[in-house]
């Protein structure tokens, strides 16, 4: 007989066979699974590199700024109140000498908005989402380029970044009443057809945050851009602050040709801190105030831009 020689081998058993066939499976499915990771891992470095470098040299103006001029709450505005014409012509410079960035965002907007208006009346496919991103991730080299020559066009009138936010909120807020919550239009995700502006829609984001915050009843207009009052008032209030303690300290005597500059700010103080919904000077500037920016009335108006009005205070850390 015969002796065959043993292998040694065990007979497979079926936990063994599917061992086996769960390695093979995932020699494939989680080869794929790799693949995958690696493919968008490839495309996001290639879409967010030129980002990236772009907000380094926004990151560098800013620095620059702030060694320069202070942070945004550090500013303190004249305690006599009012804004000298030099300054107001400075802050406009600026301004205009953004015009043509502001027009190039405000295009990028719009056509995100169409977009993204779109893909929700068509449906969704992964195809049109991975180019929903690409298209966004274009605006952020732009974005950065914004931000970075604002910084720069900032430094060469000698203004730092807390007294341009005080003119601008002062200015179009307050003396041409035009709203914070200014933005671009767009569809509440997941549908109908209600638009509405971007802090309003924020606004529906931070609800239930909201609640739990103490505040006193507001009316519906000091309700929507909740979010953008908040920032704004975050930087306004140290500033009045400040403006209120020097001219308390001072012994020179205020003008009160176009009214107490400390009556005004006393007023204006109690009532922001009462309503944290509150925009400043929303029920209109002081006179002193009204004298200081009557005379760019017009440059003021055509300064402005709505569309990209929530880009201004966006990189403020409190």
């Amino acid at each position: 007989m015969t002796n065959i020689p043993s292998d040694n081998t065990p007979p497979d058993t079926p936990q063994k066979k599917k061992m086996s066939r769960w390695k093979i499976g995932c020699g494939i499915g989680c080869g794929g699974i790799l693949l995958i990771i690696i493919i968008i891992a490839a495309i996001g470095y290639s879409l967010i590199k030129d980002s990236v470098t772009a907000f380094i040299e926004t990151e560098k103006s800013m620095k620059l700024l702030t060694d320069t001029y202070g942070n945004v709450h550090d500013y303190c505005p004249p305690p006599d109140g009012t804004i000298q014409p030099d300054r107001v012509t400075a802050f406009l410079d600026v301004r205009e000498n953004m015009i043509p960035l502001q027009n190039e965002m405000e295009g990028s907007i719009i056509e995100i908005i169409e977009k993204i208006n779109r893909a929700e009346d068509e449906g969704e496919t992964f195809g049109g989402v991975v180019g929903l991103i690409k298209d966004v991730s274009k605006v952020l080299p732009k974005l950065a380029k914004y931000f970075t020559t604002r910084n720069r066009e900032l430094m060469d009138v000698h203004m730092g970044l807390g007294e341009y936010f005080y003119i601008y909120v002062t200015a179009y807020y307050g003396y041409l009443g035009l709203s914070p919550e200014d933005g671009p239009d767009f569809r509440f995700l997941g549908g109908g057809t209600k638009n509405s502006s971007f802090y309003f829609a924020m606004q529906e984001m931070l609800k239930d945050k909201d609640k739990k915050e103490e505040g006193p009843a507001v009316d519906p207009w000091e309700t929507e851009g909740v979010g953008s009052i908040s920032r704004i008032r975050g930087f306004f209030l140290p500033m009045m602050e400040c403006q209120l303690k020097k001219l308390n300290e001072s012994t020179a005597e205020t003008d009160e040709t176009h009214g107490s500059p400390r009556n005004a700010l006393e007023t204006e103080l109690e009532a922001l801190r009462k309503n944290r919904r509150r925009v400043p000077w929303q029920d209109g500037l002081p006179a002193f105030l009204q004298t200081s920016l009557k005379p760019f009335e017009e440059r003021l108006k055509s300064s402005y831009s709505k569309m990209t009005n929530p880009l201004e205070f966006g990189l403020y850390k409190r």
